[in-house]
């Protein structure tokens, strides 16, 4: 881990940003707590907001809660009590226009198809690196159409 927090720091003190202000609230679900925590700093430094859980299932009862607050979601996998699949599957269900970006350490062929088919729009093969991460997140945001966010008057 050690090696991974300085590099991540180092990559994250010095973000490949456009200069665009992020505002955007990510629902982040990984197993691993180590990656949850790194992924959710470095999202954080490069302006998102984050929300990590290391299980899917309270995950999903915090995006059911609130669904209109999230503009996106990255989930891994393999998780224990509910697949990534079986999470994007749930979050469609509540809100079929959410983009979401699995991650895995291992992507056969026909997860990439069942990927597609559950309307899945990046995959991310592990380990990545944050600005890999972050790059997607910027391509899925991007296609969404502008989201209004309302400040106090």
């Amino acid at each position: 881990f050690p090696i991974a927090t300085e590099a991540a720091e180092a990559s994250a003190d010095a973000p490949k940003d456009s200069g665009q202000t992020r505002s955007e609230h990510i629902l982040y679900v990984d197993d691993e707590e180590a990656l949850v925590f790194l992924s959710t700093r470095l999202l954080e430094r490069r302006g998102y907001r984050v929300s990590g859980f290391t299980s899917a299932v309270t995950a999903l009862k915090q995006f059911r809660e609130n669904p209109s607050d999230f503009d996106a979601v990255v989930t891994d996998l393999s998780m224990p009590g509910m697949s990534g699949f079986e999470l994007t599957e749930e979050i469609h269900r509540t809100r079929p226009d959410i983009p979401v970006l699995l991650t895995s350490g291992y992507l056969q062929a026909d997860d990439q198809q069942k990927a597609e088919s559950l309307g899945i729009r990046e995959t991310i093969q592990k380990p990545s690196t944050a600005d890999k991460l972050a790059g997607a997140l910027e391509k899925i945001l991007a296609e969404q159409p502008a989201k209004m966010h309302v400040t106090g008057k």
